[in-house]
């Protein structure tokens, strides 16, 4: 599942990274974003039903994506989604990377 959103997110929508994080005592859930190419982005301290509990934090950049990944088909990306998805502003214009949008 988080390879068909990633694949969305960085072949359509134009992100540039993903995060992600798990709790030191789950390694099945770090386990897993190893796997999909995630790299260590450092730990924090987290409140985990209202105790504190140490997570750790993974980065993955379209890049770090591994050839492993199994073959994901996207169908259905139109304007609409896109302009939804802050892709596209309002007049159908390409966004700028960081949420402005270019002068007509």
């Amino acid at each position: 599942m988080r390879a068909a959103v990633l694949t969305l997110a960085f072949g359509y929508l134009g992100a540039r990274s993903a995060v992600t994080g798990g709790f030191q005592d789950n390694p099945a859930a770090i386990g897993v974003s190893r796997a999909l190419g995630y790299r260590d982005d450092g730990t924090e301290v987290a409140d985990r039903d209202g105790e504190r509990a140490l997570a750790h934090r993974f980065r993955i950049e379209p890049d770090d994506v591994p050839e492993s990944w199994p073959a994901v088909t996207v169908a259905g990306v139109d304007e609409d989604l896109l302009r939804m998805c802050g892709v596209l502003d309002p007049q159908g214009h390409q966004a700028l990377p960081l949420g402005g949008y270019p002068h007509a």
